[in-house]
């Protein structure tokens, strides 16, 4: 009977200590209000008397809808906040596969509101907003010129890059990229045969911005992409015939068609857009002069990826694009 005691405290123990929300969240929760109208704020019972436009509130966790009353002069609305599972509640997922949820899931400390709610009182709907739209002075914001810093030091396609984005809606944005491929990286110094090339590499791409916000915040893309490069290698080819590694002329053109998803911030008139992708490739390489790399040759290195990338012919592969550029709003 003893050792039935103690297993059960073990076990229950565990269960406790492994309750993620439970042990890591407090009873209260903070979120920003921002309104687009000064207004007096009513929660529950508490009348908030302060009429700025954005304010931190602290209000306690629960699974219900948490209603705000929103007033001025002459308007009035009403808003009912939607709760949503917190971080903590999903860790539960990594810890003891989840048995800490069993703990979690009648507590209201799982719960947590959107970090964020705006509210217009002139909007006649319930409606609230888990972001602040551009309005007023940011409506003249919709275009960004941009470069991408990290290109310089590309292995493969260093460039100097130029993109410019511009706003077609409240979802929408269209930018046009234009690269001109620089005959080394400022990395090369590190690589044994450095590469050396000339070209040009344009792309033309559409963002959707998911919370209507473009161009401001989270966005699928859809992008377009045209390369256009003749260089010579020096360092992956090497003659049968000759025993050297010997420069091989290639001309490459190409076709890319890529998903990505991003996030674009805008900090005072300076924009940071970092995506991420997956996409096609199509691929035709020639070879102009020097050893063939399709005829009497031998890759000492002929697994690598800088290999690969210059295998001749026609062929499809797989595009994985991701960076950050660096923009100026105006």
């Amino acid at each position: 009977m003893k050792q039935y005691y103690t297993s059960f405290i073990l076990a229950s123990l565990i269960l406790t200590l492994t309750s993620c929300a439970t042990l890591l969240n407090s009873p209260y929760t903070t979120f920003r209000l921002i309104t687009a109208q000064p207004s007096t704020v009513v929660i529950g019972k508490d009348t908030l008397k302060d009429n700025s436009l954005k304010r931190s509130l602290t209000v306690i966790r629960d699974k219900e809808d948490l209603k705000l009353t929103l007033s001025n002069d002459s308007l009035v609305k009403t808003v009912y906040v939607t709760p949503s599972n917190s971080l903590a509640y999903w860790a539960n997922l990594y810890f003891f596969y989840g048995l800490g949820m069993l703990v979690d899931m009648n507590s209201p400390k799982r719960y947590t509101y959107p970090a964020m709610v705006y509210v217009d009182i002139t909007d006649n709907t319930n409606n609230y907003l888990n972001f602040k739209p551009f309005t007023g002075i940011d409506d003249e914001y919709s275009n960004i010129l941009k470069i991408t810093p990290l290109k310089l030091g590309g292995f493969f396609n260093a460039a100097l890059e130029l993109s410019y984005e511009r706003r077609t809606s409240k979802s929408l944005t269209t930018q046009f990229m234009a690269s001109y491929l620089l005959p080394r990286s400022i990395l090369d110094f590190r690589r044994e045969y450095p590469s050396y090339k000339k070209g040009f590499r344009v792309a033309l791409e559409e963002k959707f911005y998911i919370k209507k916000s473009a161009p401001f915040g989270q966005y699928f893309a859809f992008e377009i992409d045209y390369l256009n490069s003749r260089g010579g290698f020096e360092d992956n080819f090497w003659s049968v015939f000759s025993g050297n590694e010997e420069t091989v002329t290639l001309k490459k053109q190409n076709y890319s068609f890529n998903l990505k998803l991003g996030y674009q911030w805008i900090i005072q008139r300076v924009s940071f857009d970092f995506y991420a992708g997956l996409g096609l490739r199509y691929k035709n390489v020639k070879y102009l002069d020097g050893t063939n790399p399709n005829g009497n040759s031998e890759s000492p290195s002929d697994t690598g990826f800088f290999t690969q990338s210059n295998r001749v012919g026609k062929y499809w592969t797989a595009s994985a694009p991701f960076n950050l550029r660096i923009g100026y709003t105006f």
